[in-house]
């Protein structure tokens, strides 16, 4: 399930508040999550009524068999959900008998409670029930004095639980279904008493939901603005479009209108392949659109006009965006850089995560492994922090994908990195990248030639890597490992062979390959030493080249040599604005410069000539060309 985020300054406009009715926070306080594997959830305990249903930022029994805790901070605290009325309409006059929340451990809870927030920023309670004993999984509570729901007297509702933070409890659970609603903290962090925005919305949903009597609409369908969408010239392209049914009768088909730049389209009938029935749940559909006859932006609408052949009764029946077409698509190579070290006993975990990462996408990924946890003295592969890209992990192991998010190398954002790597992949490059790189005399260094190419005007930076893959050896290179905790059973298939009696089931692992192993990059001292792209217009070309130096570790060099100097040159191109990887590149290290240095003339070339995608070109480009199967650099 794609997961969708109401940043908090939306909710804070939504209810009329202001970011400053928050307290400032120190930077360390942030939730953290759990390094270890979660033990198995509990199931739901009790049903519902046959006009009860569950209202909240999503509504399935799911959430992650991770947990996160704030430990730097113990203490008593109330965390909440803040959910705007847009999401709610559906529930607007229904009665509120009670209410679940979920704990990934016993918490000390005492109290739940369901209400609002003022615009002043005020919790107003309007039920609130004892809790006796919290237990892990969903704990289920009924209100003595139940209300109804009336949105003309508030525009959010707050659902939450106390709970005891210690020093080493992870207590709080999250889902990343639905839309990733604002969770606050209330109590005394740092000093300072009040609501405390403390991130732990980046990792998902709080899972507290109510318990709502009505009698339902039998269809009720709410549509959700979607990322702009990369078309190329008149060819067609689809929306990936995200609608929530709150109806009893679930979504069998639909019907919608398209409105491009203020011209409505005849309405159109979509039938699912299966019908969707889960009450609060979302879904995705995708809705075909086709490209303009020249490159344009056009403002893009989707109304839901009828569900099930019944008008749709949803007042947010219209979702928004932008059609963008463009002269040309780019291959997207997704950048996955993670946190890791030899001394790290979690991290058998993300070597696994990114192993299955190079399985399943092949070339589509590009890994970069930062042993950054520890030194030289016990990682032979470290790269020191100024030797790379100022990136903030945590703790270990972890990793981002393009520079967003922080997430598991292995459960990623939920329970699998490659579903997060998905929708990475599917997202349009914000430019298109080849690269080639070639040994100087004694392999002292690589030489790295790079062409980038905008989609879009803006200001961008190229940053140069080397990995190197089939790294082995014996000092430096035994990986601890904390999953001889456990026996086979009790963890995933794949996590398996760590765990007592595996392949590598000893608390010191010895004969581990490590691939995607970063071994240096154009960052001197904290600084990137490769010449900026600069502000480049759509479409524009141009060439960077710089000068690798390899490392001169002694263990680190041996284990390269031994590895048949199985190395690679990687070119990430970074938007200097949102600081996120927009593509990558990635090319074998040569023995020497493949095909010729310059070419003057498109004459020059009478086969086929293709660019490093694999796109035919009319003629020779700047950058580099492969002409019969022979790499070019046209300068």
């Amino acid at each position: 399930m794609k997961r969708f985020t109401l940043f908090l300054g939306a909710v804070l406009v939504a209810i009329g508040m202001s970011a400053q009715t928050f307290q400032t926070l120190p930077t360390d306080a942030r939730f953290t999550k759990s390094p270890e594997p979660a033990t198995p959830m509990m199931a739901p305990q009790k049903a519902l009524a046959e006009n009860q249903k569950y209202m909240g930022a999503y509504t399935t029994d799911d959430y992650s068999t991770n947990s996160i805790g704030l430990l730097k901070y113990p203490g008593t605290y109330e965390v909440l959900a803040v959910i705007p009325s847009s999401m709610l309409t559906v529930y607007d006059g229904g009665k509120v008998v009670g209410m679940r929340f979920a704990v990934a451990q016993p918490a000390n809870t005492k109290t739940c409670f369901i209400g609002y927030l003022s615009n002043t920023g005020t919790i107003v309670k309007l039920a609130e029930a004892t809790v006796s004993n919290s237990i892990q999984g969903w704990n289920y509570v009924t209100f003595d004095v139940p209300f109804n729901i009336d949105l003309t007297q508030y525009d959010n509702m707050i659902m939450g639980f106390d709970y005891q933070q210690t020093s080493s409890n992870y207590p709080l659970a999250y889902s990343v279904e639905g839309i990733i609603c604002t969770t606050l903290l209330n109590g005394t962090l740092n000093g300072q008493q009040g609501l405390h925005d403390v991130g732990i919305s980046s990792f998902g949903n709080l899972p507290v939901q109510a318990i709502v009597e009505k009698e339902y609409d039998p269809v009720f369908v709410s549509a959700f603005d979607f990322e702009d969408v990369f078309v190329a010239l008149s060819e067609e392209g689809v929306v990936k479009l995200n609608l929530m049914s709150q109806g009893d009768a679930g979504v069998s088909d639909f019907d919608y209108i398209l409105t491009i730049d203020g011209e409505a389209s005849q309405e159109t009938h979509f039938t699912m392949t299966e019908p969707y029935t889960d009450f609060g749940g979302m879904f995705e559909v995708e809705i075909p659109v086709v490209g303009a006859a020249e490159a344009c932006t056009q403002d893009l609408t989707i109304t839901i006009t009828k569900v099930n052949g019944i008008a749709n009764p949803s007042p947010a029946n219209v979702a928004s965006g932008k059609m963008v077409t463009v002269k040309k698509v780019f291959k997207h190579k997704v950048v996955v850089e993670e946190f890791t070290g030899t001394s790290c006993g979690w991290c058998p975990r993300g070597w696994q995560g990114m192993e299955n990462l190079r399985e399943t996408f092949g070339d589509s990924f590009i890994g970069i492994a930062l042993h950054q946890y520890s030194g030289q003295a016990t990682d032979a592969m470290a790269i020191a922090r100024n030797a790379y890209a100022p990136l903030e992990f945590g703790g270990a192991p972890s990793c981002m994908i393009e520079r967003g998010e922080v997430i598991d190398p292995y459960y990623g954002s939920k329970d699998d990195i490659r579903d997060d790597f998905r929708v990475a992949m599917n997202k349009v490059a914000g430019a298109g990248v080849e690269v080639i790189g070639y040994w100087n005399e004694d392999k002292t260094a690589v030489n790295a030639t790079a062409t980038v190419e905008a989609l879009d005007a803006g200001e961008y930076d190229i940053e140069f890597v080397l990995v190197a893959d089939g790294l082995k050896g014996t000092i430096g290179f035994k990986q601890s490992n904390y999953y001889t905790r456990y026996v086979p059973a009790e963890l995933p298939a794949d996590l398996g062979k760590f765990a007592q009696g595996g392949q590598y089931g000893t608390s010191t692992i010895s004969g581990l390959t490590f691939n995607d192993v970063a071994i240096a990059s154009s960052y001197v001292k904290g600084q990137n030493e490769a010449e900026t792209l600069g502000a480049l217009n759509a479409y524009e070309s141009v060439e960077r080249s710089y000068t690798l130096a390899m490392p001169t570790f002694s263990k680190l060099v041996t284990a390269i040599k031994n590895a048949n100097y199985d190395v690679y040159v990687v070119a990430l191109v970074v938007n200097k604005d949102t600081k996120k990887i927009v593509n990558a590149a990635k090319s074998h290290v040569a023995i020497d410069p493949v095909g010729i240095h310059e070419v003057h003339t498109s004459g020059e070339a009478t086969d086929a000539i293709y660019n490093l995608n694999g796109q035919r070109l009319n003629e020779l480009q700047r950058g580099i060309n492969i002409v019969g199967g022979k790499k070019y650099v046209v300068k």
